[in-house]
């Protein structure tokens, strides 16, 4: 399963590690996806780009 993900943003928002860090707090989206993503056996990406923030998630789902 592919998901593509894109919202408008900030353009200062900090990686880590190519993982977005939280504005305030300890955000649980993000940590949400990696969680899902790691027990798929999937990969992600996160990126800003022209004031957008994209997200790709690609999981392994079996059939």
């Amino acid at each position: 399963m592919v998901i593509l993900c894109r919202n408008t943003c900030a353009e200062n928002i900090k990686m880590i590690n190519g993982v977005p860090k939280p504005y305030m707090g300890n955000g649980v989206g993000i940590s949400s996806v990696l969680k899902v993503v790691s027990y798929y056996n999937g990969e992600s990406e996160f990126i800003v780009e022209d004031g957008m923030f994209i997200a790709r998630i690609l999981l392994n789902i079996p059939g």
